[in-house]
């Protein structure tokens, strides 16, 4: 059987990992939040353990204890339990933060145990339909090789993919998660800006956007991401590019006329770059669009990008 899991911050993350360990028959000790109300509506969530508002209560008998509280308070809360608890090679502290080091759990009282970062890489909305989704997720691990090993155990275990991130990296992996989930709602909520300008409905321009974040997810799943690239900039149709920045600059708001138009630009360098590495090159028609997008110099091949022709 595997050893007792503590959760220390039980919120929509830790909530979700106790309910998917729970269902793996992992035990459950101690399970905390700042008032016993939260407490007891985690457990019931989790489906087991303790309630209790005390870090310190709530990881004894504990050998895995998951920290899953905003990163500022991580260290806090890993002192907490430093001068409570009497910790060892037996104890695994785990944050859930993408960008802390696991190290940001090592302070006085802790340098005994074993320090771990196990981050999903995945949108958890709500405690419930988040344990369905981190089966199947990637799981970023970062620790001591100990640590780590034991993380992919927890990982296995929650039926998930285990990738191992470098100390020094761990800003640029988190950087790179932002950008999958974080920009792709806020690029979703410059579509439907686009939309409604354009005369849509917002229930109309959130069905478009939906329909083709969904195509778009599809095509990069069987094809990969220079394969999934479709649209005028990849087939290098100039004077629609040309009649978009048009429209772009006509928007009368000037300030959804600078932040849309900038966006479109921005994107539109990078989307020349994914481009380059569908066709082997960028011919000169791609260079116009260049021109028109205000970019310069960009590469005829993109690194990280394998073509599917």
């Amino acid at each position: 059987m595997h050893p007792p899991v503590a959760i220390i911050g039980a919120g929509r993350v830790g909530a979700a990992v106790g309910a998917l360990l729970h269902r793996q028959g992992v035990p459950i000790a101690g399970v905390m939040r700042r008032t016993m109300a939260a407490a007891r509506e985690a457990v019931r969530l989790i489906g087991a353990g303790t309630p209790t508002t005390d870090p310190v209560r709530a990881a004894e008998g504990a050998e895995v204890v998951f920290i899953t509280v905003p990163d500022g308070e991580i260290q806090s809360m890993a002192a907490a339990l430093g001068r409570g608890l009497t910790l060892d090679r037996r104890h695994l502290l785990v944050h859930t933060s993408g960008a802390l080091p696991a190290a940001a759990l090592r302070v006085p009282g802790t340098e005994g145990a074993l320090h771990l970062s196990l981050h999903p890489i995945q949108t958890v909305a709500d405690p419930l339909s988040g344990a369905e989704k981190l089966q199947g997720s990637v799981f970023g691990l970062e620790g001591e090789p100990e640590a780590v090993a034991r993380g992919k155990e927890l990982v296995a275990l929650m039926r998930g993919i285990p990738v191992v991130i470098r100390p020094g990296q761990k800003p640029l992996y988190h950087a790179a998660s932002c950008v999958a989930s974080n920009y792709l709602v806020a690029l979703a909520g410059a579509s439907l800006d686009l939309y409604c300008l354009a005369g849509m409905t917002e229930e109309q321009a959130l069905a478009a956007v939906r329909s083709l974040f969904e195509g778009a997810l599809d095509n990069i799943r069987r094809l990969g991401v220079a394969g999934a690239l479709t649209g005028p900039i990849e087939r290098g149709d100039v004077e629609t590019v040309r009649r978009h920045v048009e429209a772009l600059d006509g928007i009368e708001d000037a300030a959804a006329r600078e932040r849309l138009g900038s966006l479109y630009r921005s994107l539109g360098l990078e989307t020349l770059r994914v481009a380059g590495a569908k066709r082997q090159g960028l011919s000169p028609a791609h260079r116009e669009i260049e021109a028109l997008l205000g970019g310069a110099g960009a590469p005829t091949a993109a690194a990280g990008f394998q073509s599917e022709e």
